[in-house]
């Protein structure tokens, strides 16, 4: 986990909007209002504070994901990533419909945030795991194909530990 910088929460927004105008075209022409929904709150909840981080592939496996159930299913109380991959459902729509997706920012949180998102309401066992804000099917997508780093803005300052199990 490599720490590029402190970024600033227009910074993150700005780049935010660049990088997904890929799936905001595709998806929702006002933009992904689900994914900045809970971006907002990450902001709030962490007072601002953001970071830029280079993730590997060893780190990105046990990012926490949300509950999701619409281009696959996975649990009410989420998976790692790497419990994803395990998951008929996500392998399924990797190897079937998973579209190639350009380089570009995962955004994080440094632990469990204020949310009005029933997504994550149900989650469990987050604690001192990065927890997933935008880029769930970018990171079962990459992590699969094994992609070794990812660029990430991180809402508060992972704690020393967050990655010692």
């Amino acid at each position: 986990m490599d720490l590029l910088g402190p970024k600033s929460f227009e910074e993150v927004s700005e780049l935010f909007s660049q990088e997904n105008r890929f799936k905001d075209e595709k998806v929702c022409k006002e933009g992904d209002t689900w994914a900045r929904d809970r971006f907002n709150e990450a902001n709030v909840h962490f007072s601002g504070e953001w970071y830029e981080y280079r993730l590997s592939l060893a780190e990105i496996l046990q990012i926490k994901l949300p509950w999701h159930k619409y281009t696959y299913q996975t649990p009410e109380d989420g998976l790692t990533v790497a419990e994803a991959l395990q998951n008929h459902s996500v392998q399924k729509w990797v190897e079937e419909e998973a579209p190639n997706y350009p380089d570009s920012h995962i955004l994080l949180s440094a632990g469990p945030f204020k949310t009005d998102a029933t997504e994550y309401r149900r989650m469990r066992n987050h604690e001192r795991r990065l927890i997933m804000l935008d880029g769930q099917h970018r990171l079962v997508t990459w992590a699969k194909a094994e992609k070794q780093r990812f660029l990430a803005f991180i809402a508060g300052k992972p704690l020393d530990h967050l990655f010692h199990y």
